[in-house]
């Protein structure tokens, strides 16, 4: 009898020494931390730390991190490239920093209306790229810190009999950067009123530059009596004072406005 011979078709697949080596575990990133920060009132700055994992038995080469921050409205999207040109050693981690500048705008009534947003979206994204052609992407979203504008206030404002014939009123005026960066300020041109009255127009702060938090701080003093202003008498038989402080701080980048209006009470005449 003659027996047939089945033949054996031994497959690569199934043979364990004809298998493909495993692709190299891939490289982690993720942002471990975004900074908002305000740094001039015409730039916004986000402070980015990007943390990289090597998983593998092997260094690796870290070429760049490519990266796109979406700021929407306020200055689009701003894309740029950080050269790293390091090596992650096996199983080792670190932190790359980098910093994105955001022009902001130069009229101080967008700028104005920007912080009074509860928040300013901006939305990161971008890629850790390795030596050997990989990738590893990143996001992140958060919002710009926006700066504020200074602000020129009546910080105190009194009014006295004066000599039962006239009145002393003073002026407590305040220049006040509540930024976290020092605001160089050219000037403020102001004016003061009392009852509808021009009594002085004068300029100050000029050449200042106001230290983070800081205020400026001056005195306007008024004697108001038969021979400085018409109608006195009506003022303290009225027994209320009413002013107006207006003008504008100057700056290298901007012009802001200011209206302040109030009115004193004067105590009784003893009479």
């Amino acid at each position: 009898m003659i027996k047939r011979l089945v033949p054996i078709v031994l497959f690569a697949s199934a043979c364990a020494g004809g298998q493909p080596p495993a692709p190299p575990a891939p490289v982690e990133a993720r942002v471990s931390r975004i900074l908002p920060q305000s740094t001039a009132l015409s730039t916004s700055r986000m402070s980015v730390k990007v943390e990289v994992y090597n998983p593998r038995a092997e260094a690796v080469g870290v070429k760049d991190i490519a990266y796109a921050l979406d700021t929407k409205d306020v200055a689009g999207r701003i894309e740029g490239t950080v050269d790293v040109n390091g090596t992650l050693e096996p199983e080792q981690r670190a932190t790359l920093d980098f910093d994105v500048d955001v022009p902001l705008p130069k009229g101080s009534e967008d700028l104005a209306r920007l912080g009074a947003m509860e928040v300013v979206p901006a939305d990161l994204s971008g890629q850790v790229r390795i030596s050997d052609g990989s990738s590893v992407s990143f996001t992140k979203k958060s919002g710009l810190a926006i700066p504020t504008l200074p602000q020129f206030i009546v910080f105190d404002a009194q009014a006295a009999r004066y000599e039962k014939k006239g009145l002393d009123v003073t002026l407590i005026l305040r220049l006040v950067n509540e930024n976290g960066f020092t605001l160089p300020v050219q000037s403020v041109a102001y004016t003061v009123e009392v009852s509808g009255k021009e009594l002085r127009s004068d300029e100050a702060g000029v050449g200042t530059r106001l230290t983070a938090g800081a205020a400026e701080e001056y005195e306007v003093s008024l004697i108001l009596d038969d021979s400085s202003y018409d109608g006195v008498d009506a003022l303290l038989r009225s027994g209320v004072v009413d002013y107006i402080v207006q003008g504008k701080v100057q700056t290298k980048d901007f012009e802001v406005p200011f209206r302040h209006a109030a009115k004193i009470e004067l105590a009784p005449s003893s009479q």
